[in-house]
């Protein structure tokens, strides 16, 4: 997140949406242990997707 100057304060929420459909949810940190790698991907890519008409 550093390289692009970003910070978690403008992530958290479209990715807590990504990751489990909802603004509401446990922490970030916590959600990513879980979730994994592999299916942080997954959900990102899934989203963007959605929102692009892709497939």
């Amino acid at each position: 997140m550093q390289t692009n100057s970003l910070k978690l304060k403008n992530l958290a929420q479209p990715l807590r949406i990504a990751l489990v459909g909802d603004t509401v949810s446990p922490s970030i940190y916590d959600l990513l242990s879980v979730v994994g790698k592999e299916g942080i991907i997954q959900r990102i890519e899934k989203l963007l997707n959605q929102i692009t008409g892709g497939n």
